[in-house]
């Protein structure tokens, strides 16, 4: 339940430097900082980046999550603009690895700031997919 509710918040996070950055979602790479240094003004929880489940990559990294900045124009949100999305049910942020809860499962945080458990094989699927549906506008 906290792994969701740090998802949830994160999700919130990305919004709110959104809409301080002119709708904008933060590139790192642009900016010479990782994306949770981007998140940490706008996150209150006093540990948001930490799973409790995970006992690897979060002692190395120092988050236990990762985001949509696929490095793919088409899939990334890495800089991107409200207006050049239009699928709020697409994937956000999320668990580094699948399996620190269930087998095959992993938490994720969507556009909409839903946050859920959902099978690994389609969160994955879904960082793949365009962050514009074909027939939307």
């Amino acid at each position: 339940m906290s792994c969701v509710a740090n998802l949830r918040s994160i999700a919130d996070g990305f919004m709110q430097y959104a809409d301080d950055n002119s709708n904008r979602f933060p590139d790192p790479q642009a900016l010479d900082q990782s994306w949770e240094k981007c998140l940490s003004a706008y996150i209150s929880n006093p540990d948001p980046f930490r799973c409790p489940g995970d006992q690897e990559i979060y002692p190395i990294l120092g988050s236990s999550y990762d985001w949509r900045d696929t490095g793919v124009f088409q899939t990334t949100l890495a800089g991107r603009a409200f207006y050049d999305m239009n699928r709020s049910n697409a994937v956000l942020a999320f668990e580094s690895l699948p399996g620190w809860h269930a087998k095959q499962k992993m938490n994720a945080a969507f556009l909409d700031g839903s946050a859920q458990v959902m099978d690994q094989q389609a969160c994955l699927a879904d960082l793949q997919s365009p962050i514009r549906d074909a027939a939307g506008p």
